[in-house]
C-alpha cells in the first residue's frame, strides 16, 4: 500500500507479507512508489537475481546449494563428506518442500528430536548437530534470514543409566570352608587361604617367594608385586606400588605350617614362588615362575564364578572387624594405611596388634578345620 508524508510530500510504501513488514521512503510520486513495491515484491518471490530475502526458496533447494557451496569453496574430501551426509539424512529432517523462511523454533526442537531418537552415540549426534547449524548459518549470510531457535539447540550428553549397585559379596567362614573343600589341589586351597587371611592383592599373593618367609621369627613380607602388563606376553616383578603395600607381617603357627607343608610337598628352594606356574601338557611345573593372574582367576571361578580375590580381601576385613578389630588396625593389616617406618619398627611397636590379629585369625583356621571334619 502507498502512504504520502504530507510534511514534505513524499510517497513510501507499506505492506506485511507472510508475517514480517515491509517499508520502504523518499518516492517523488505514487507511480513511481507503485512500481518499487511491484519490483521489490518480485525480488521477495525469489525473482531477484541476488537472492536477497528470497522467500520461495525450500529447504532441499538450500540443501544443494549448501553442497554445491561446499564443492566450490571447501577440500574435496570436506565437500564429499557434506554431500554425503547430505544425502543420506539431513534431508530427513524437515520436509523437502518446506520453505526455508518458515522454519521456527517448533521445526528446531523436532529436528533436535529425530536426531536424539537415532540409535547413535551422543558424539555422533553432535556432529550431525553441528552440521546442521552450518548450513542455517550458510542460508543466513547469503540470505539474511536468522535462524536463533537452530544455533540454540543444546549439545548432546552422554547420559548414563545409572544401575543398582549389587551388594558387595561378603563370603561367609561356612562359604569359605565349602569353597576350601571344593578346591581339588593342597595349592589352590593355600592360595584361597592366603589370600582371605592376608587380604593380599592379586598381584602380591603372585609375588610371593619362599624366601618371603622367615620361620625363625613368623614373619611374611610382601616385597614384591608380580604384573603380566608387559606387552610380550610375559611378566615382571616390581616393588609394591606404594610403602603401604610393602608390608612385613606376623604369621599364625597353623598358616606357617601349611606354608612348609607346600614348600616341601613341591620341593620349592628359597628363590622359587609359592604360587608358581602350573605343569600343562608341554612342560612340568616351572617353580621359578608365577602362575599368570587370568589363569588364576579362571581356577577360582570355576570354584564358584561370583568370588574373586577381591572378594576375599574384602570378606577379611569384615571377619576382623566382627571380632573386635579396630579399623584402625586393619587399615595397617592390609595396607590401606601409609606408615613411614621400617617394617621391624612397625611389627616392634604393633606386636600386641599383631598378636591380636594373629589369634584371630587363628580361630578361623580352626574353625575351618572343625567345619571340614563334620
Amino acid at each position: 500500500m502507498i502512504y504520502q508524508n504530507k510534511q514534505n510530500k513524499s510517497y513510501y510504501y507499506k505492506f506485511s507479507l507472510n508475517g514480517r513488514q515491509y517499508l520502504k521512503r523518499g518516492f517523488t510520486s505514487k507511480k513511481k512508489a507503485l512500481t518499487a513495491e511491484k519490483q521489490f515484491k518480485d525480488e521477495l518471490l525469489g525473482i531477484d537475481k541476488s537472492g536477497y530475502h528470497r522467500l520461495n526458496l525450500t529447504y532441499s533447494q538450500g540443501l544443494n546449494e549448501f553442497k554445491d557451496f561446499y564443492f566450490k569453496s571447501q577440500k574435496e574430501t570436506t565437500a564429499k563428506e557434506i554431500a554425503r551426509a547430505i544425502n543420506s539424512y539431513y534431508i530427513n529432517y524437515f520436509k523437502a518442500d518446506r520453505l526455508i523462511y518458515q522454519l521456527n523454533a517448533s521445526d528446531a526442537e523436532k529436528a533436535w528430536s529425530k536426531i536424539n531418537s537415532e540409535a547413535i552415540s551422543p558424539a555422533t549426534k553432535n556432529k550431525k548437530l553441528a552440521f546442521l547449524k552450518r548450513f542455517f548459518l550458510f542460508i543466513q549470510k547469503k540470505y539474511s534470514f536468522y535462524y536463533s531457535s537452530i544455533f540454540n539447540l543444546p549439545k548432546f550428553k552422554d547420559y548414563k543409566i545409572s544401575r543398582v549397585k549389587k551388594k558387595k559379596l561378603i563370603i561367609e567362614l561356612s562359604d569359605l570352608q565349602q569353597l576350601i573343600q571344593k578346591a581339588n589341589s593342597k595349592y589352590m586351597k593355600l592360595a584361597i587361604l592366603t589370600l582371605f587371611i592376608y587380604g593380599y592383592r592379586l598381584g602380591e599373593l603372585l609375588g610371593l617367594k619362599v624366601n618371603s618367609f622367615d620361620f625363625r621369627n613368623k614373619t611374611v613380607e610382601n616385597y614384591i608385586n608380580i604384573t603380566f602388563k608387559t606387552g610380550d606376553g610375559g611378566f615382571i616383578e616390581v616393588s609394591p606400588k606404594t610403602k603401604k603395600s610393602d608390608r612385613l607381617r606376623s604369621c599364625s603357627d597353623e598358616y606357617l605350617n601349611l606354608v612348609r607343608e607346600h614348600i616341601k610337598l613341591n620341593n620349592l628352594k628359597s628363590n622359587d614362588f609359592i604360587f608358581f606356574s602350573l605343569a600343562n601338557q608341554f612342560h612340568e611345573d616351572l617353580h621359578d615362575k608365577p602362575i599368570h593372574e587370568n589363569t588364576f582367576r579362571r581356577m577360582l571361578q570355576r570354584l564358584n564364578p561370583n568370588i574373586t580375590p577381591h572378594t576375599l580381601r574384602r570378606s577379611l576385613v569384615t571377619h576382623l572387624t566382627e571380632r573386635g578389630v579396630s579399623i584402625k588396625e586393619i587399615s595397617k593389616y592390609i595396607g590401606h594405611e601409609s606408615i613411614r617406618t621400617t617394617e621391624s619398627y612397625y611389627l616392634k611397636q604393633s606386636d600386641e596388634k599383631a598378636k591380636k590379629i594373629n589369634n584371630v585369625i587363628d580361630q578361623i583356621i580352626n574353625d575351618l578345620e572343625r567345619n571340614s571334619e563334620k
